[in-house]
């Protein structure tokens, strides 16, 4: 459904997106989590306790979701994911969800020089589609791998691998095609090291 629903401050199909259940990952709660989950039980027979989410954190509930598709929203038309349930790995659960696991975050005070590897989505919910994934070069500090365009949360659903090194000239020898990036890793690298050393 082509157009824009000014009123919405979204596209009609962001707003057909809302009706199937489907919002950005800003927008669910873990009350909106359960509800999801509660809905997709009964249309795909699955037995989940309710009770077992209701004891999970936001943060492990959050591991159900997966973007489906995207749409434009606000007056700038800016890009959004919009997410729902991952039917298959809410199939994987055990009834009690006591497999469902958020990793803790290793909070390391020393800046690692890293390769990340990002899964990519298209398609609708109805017809999704894995397109290729990206590699990037950061700094993984803490919670977040620091890239030039973007920061990813390490974990993060779309995180797919993060390969460490020892040093960023060790990074550039195995991955020569960022040669480009060393100032900026550099830069990112010391501006890290200044952040903890004023703690």
């Amino acid at each position: 459904m082509a157009g824009y629903s000014w009123g919405n401050g979204m596209s009609n199909n962001a707003v057909l997106a809302y009706e199937f259940g489907m919002m950005p990952l800003s927008k669910w709660t873990k009350q909106k989590i359960i509800a999801r989950v509660s809905e997709c039980m009964d249309d795909e027979d699955i037995h989940v306790s309710l009770e077992a989410l209701k004891k999970k954190k936001k943060k492990e509930l959050l591991e159900l979701l997966i973007p489906y598709e995207w749409h434009h929203t606000s007056s700038h038309f800016n890009k959004t994911y919009f997410c729902d349930i991952d039917i298959d790995l809410l199939k994987n659960l055990n009834s009690d969800a006591s497999n469902l696991i958020c990793a803790e975050v290793e909070t390391k005070s020393i800046p690692v020089p890293v390769v990340v590897t990002v899964a990519n989505w298209g398609g609708s919910k109805r017809h999704p589609t894995r397109l290729k994934d990206t590699k990037h070069c950061g700094i993984k500090f803490k919670k977040y791998v620091y890239t030039r365009k973007q920061k990813f949360l390490v974990t993060a659903g779309r995180m797919q691998n993060i390969e460490e090194f020892q040093t960023i000239d060790a990074l550039i020898a195995a991955n020569p095609e960022f040669q480009n990036e060393k100032s900026f890793l550099e830069v990112e690298y010391n501006k890290k090291i200044l952040h903890q050393s004023l703690k």
